[in-house]
């Protein structure tokens, strides 16, 4: 069976992949071992080479503990030709973000301090001032 060609999507994505895995210093070998795949694989994904399939996506994910819309951010691609991109268009993309978001938070909350809790509500709240 040949292998379907990469797109657009698959770069996107690889290249989310690589700024995710450099943002937290480390290498494409380690994330590779998480996986249970070569360093040579996952670079392929990296390079939008290859495609990724849905589970590995959120394998990677879950190693990182960041949400899966996080790798579709800024995303402009037109895949019928007459539509714009998901990001730019789909509100329910930005509603399941934040409900993902919010799941991390709330993960992380109850390990913080009451200390760091203070500080990052008086941080938002500075936001929200400014608004």
């Amino acid at each position: 069976m040949a292998k379907s060609p990469t797109s657009e999507l698959d770069m996107h994505i690889g290249s989310r992949l690589k700024l995710l895995r450099k943002k937290h210093g480390v290498s494409a070998a380690f994330v590779a071992d998480e996986l249970g795949i070569t360093q040579q694989q996952f670079s392929r994904y990296e390079l939008g080479n290859n495609k990724i399939s849905a589970a590995l996506l959120y394998r990677v994910a879950r190693i990182f503990n960041m949400p899966l819309s996080w790798f579709f951010q800024d995303l402009n691609v037109d895949f019928a030709g007459t539509t714009p991109g998901v990001a730019e268009t789909d509100n329910s993309y930005q509603a399941s973000e934040i409900r993902e978001q919010l799941k991390i938070l709330s993960e992380l909350w109850p390990v913080l301090s009451s200390e760091q809790r203070s500080i990052i509500l008086k941080l938002a709240e500075s936001y929200l001032s400014k608004s």
